[in-house]
Formats: C-alpha cells, sequence, structure tokens
C-alpha cells in the first residue's frame, strides 16, 4: 500500500517567471532576472514595483550621468585651451627676448623646452614650432637668475 499523499505540488522552475505566452523567454536585462529570481513570485506587486521603478529610472540616471560628462568634457577643453594661451605667451615672450640677446641661458632653454612640450601635448603647433628651432640654435650659456641683467 502507498501512503497517501496531500494534493500533487507543481515544481516551478527559476526560468518558468520569465517565458511567454509564446513559449520564449522575453529579452530582458540581467537585472530583471535577478530581481525576479530573487522574489520568485510571478505577478507579485513588489516585483512589479521595482521592475517599473527599473525601468523608469535607470534611463533617467544614464542620462544625468552623461549630462554629467559632458559638462565635465567642456570644462577641462576650457581650461586646456587657457593653459595652452598661457604657454604659448610665455613662448613667444621667451623667444622674443632670447633671439634679441643672442643666447639663452640654460635654465631658460630647460624652461622653454619644458614649456613647449607641454603646449605641443595641449595640441598647439604652428608658429611656435618654428619659434622652438630657433631658439634651439641659440647658443646656450650656464648662468644663473640673478646674474643676468
Amino acid at each position: 500500500m502507498k501512503p497517501e499523499r496531500g494534493p500533487e505540488r507543481k515544481r516551478v522552475s527559476i526560468v518558468e517567471p520569465f517565458v511567454t505566452h509564446t513559449g520564449r523567454q522575453p529579452k530582458r536585462s540581467m537585472w530583471v532576472f535577478i530581481i525576479r529570481f530573487i522574489i520568485r513570485k510571478e505577478g507579485d506587486d513588489l516585483t512589479e514595483f521595482l521592475l517599473q521603478t527599473y525601468t523608469m529610472a535607470m534611463p533617467v540616471i544614464f542620462g544625468y550621468i552623461v549630462w554629467l560628462l559632458k559638462q565635465r568634457k567642456k570644462s577641462e577643453d576650457a581650461n586646456s585651451k587657457g593653459t595652452m594661451l598661457l604657454l604659448r605667451v610665455q613662448l613667444i615672450e621667451y623667444h622674443d627676448r632670447y633671439m634679441a640677446l643672442g643666447y639663452i641661458p640654460s635654465y631658460a632653454y630647460e624652461n622653454f623646452v619644458e614649456m613647449y612640450e607641454a603646449y605641443h601635448n595641449l595640441g598647439g603647433n604652428g608658429m611656435v614650432t618654428h619659434m622652438q628651432e630657433e631658439v634651439k640654435k641659440l647658443e646656450i650659456r650656464k648662468e644663473r637668475k640673478n646674474d643676468e641683467t
């Protein structure tokens, strides 16, 4: 004799709540799957609330992040442009000053080379490159700042 059993319980697979009326799984993100897996109740009010919140909140959050990144990029571009212009002014000043002297002190040459490299890395080019070539041809003297008149 077989022992009497209670009512048959239907076995529910983890994937079953995700199968549509066509028999295929809908294309949803992994987060939806995780939320449903954790809760495991199809039609539950909390599940539906979380899915709707996810569906509405994620585009807004991602849109805000994109906006913030664009604002930051604009700010960085403005700072880079300003830095490049300040370097250009200083490079022109160095060029004119030491071309008139006919020589350049070693400390000034080092400064000029470093400023030119920074200027070039920021995207500057053109006439300053020509000036840099002229400054390279100058005689380099070893002297200190306070010795120069």
